[in-house]
């Protein structure tokens, strides 16, 4: 994801008008196509991360709870550090169990993602058409597409009140599709919170903690034993999250990208003055709509790899 990091760092920086039109109408497509060929099943987790932390969970969830059982688990049954005793050690469990069972609903979120896309996807080659069919009727471009380019070279003409009607209503249209990726951007931006909490919760907190306690009993003279593979477990955890709360992270800039091209766009319809400004739009305009069709698709190739 090299490139990708690259073409990322890049947006999160003003862009000229200029490369913004271009640049608009590629990343969105790179950056899913990108993903789609790391192996992510849901636009951020691969099968290895899912796998990873479903065996965290069902680790954590085979801890007996019960007093006996879960002495016998430790490996002692009385120690004389306070801070290994039952008590102790069951509050931190308890913490432990509460996290790892958080992977399920974090989980459940993610692999919602592709089909949130897919709506997204559709929604804006839906409404992006219907803004297209408006900009047909107007006299200052006329119905045929493959004649906007060269409007863009003539001389301007002033648009007249339909056309400006007609204007105002691609603008709309435009607005639907920045609701569209406000929609998809906020679903994303919910998967990475939960992931950054979910990463933090064991590197910042429950980690530690358990290090901590690995090493009173080690100087005790205890083996480590079975907290050791736990706190393995851990260390594998937050080593993949990371690569994940970079594809949310990325996801996340991209379509704050899209968001900041289409609120342009609004403004840019609203004081649209002339022919020459309507044809340099929309000639954009469409190739950004170009490759939504593309994205839905990749979108359900990932849902595919769900069922």
């Amino acid at each position: 994801m090299t490139t990708m990091n690259n073409i990322i760092q890049r947006l999160r920086h003003p862009l000229p008008q200029d490369e913004l039109d271009t640049q608009i109408a590629l990343i969105p497509l790179q950056l899913v196509q990108d993903l789609e060929e790391e192996g992510r099943i849901d636009l951020t987790f691969t099968r290895e991360h899912v796998a990873v932390l479903d065996a965290y969970m069902d680790h954590v969830m085979a801890i007996p709870t019960r007093r006996e059982a879960f002495l016998q688990w430790l490996g002692y049954y009385r120690h004389p550090d306070p801070e290994l005793d039952f008590y102790p050690m069951q509050v931190l469990f308890h913490r432990i169990n509460i996290h790892a069972d958080s992977w399920g609903r974090l989980k459940q979120k993610s692999i919602q993602l592709p089909i949130a896309l897919i709506n997204c996807a559709s929604s804006i080659s839906l409404s992006g058409e219907r803004a297209l069919l408006a900009c047909e009727r107007t006299k200052a471009l006329g119905g045929r597409r493959e004649a906007w380019q060269g409007v863009q070279f003539e001389v301007p003409v002033q648009l007249d009140a339909p056309d400006r009607t007609l204007v105002l209503e691609m603008a709309r249209w435009v607005a639907n599709l920045r609701n569209s990726a406000g929609v998809f951007q906020f679903q994303v931006g919910e998967v990475r919170k939960e992931t950054d909490r979910f990463r933090d919760d064991a590197r910042f907190e429950l980690r530690p903690a358990l290090g901590r306690k690995i090493e009173r009993l080690v100087a005790s003279g205890t083996k480590e034993g079975n907290l050791g593979v736990l706190a393995q477990r851990m260390r594998n955890l937050v080593v993949r999250l990371e690569d994940v709360t970079t594809a949310a992270s990325h996801l996340q800039t991209a379509w704050q990208f899209i968001e900041t091209y289409l609120d342009a766009s609004i403004g840019k319809l609203h004081s649209m003055q002339d022919s020459q400004q309507l044809a340099r739009f929309v000639i954009h305009f469409k190739n950004f709509l170009a490759q939504w069709s593309f994205i839905e698709e990749c979108a359900r190739r990932l849902q595919k790899r769900l069922e």
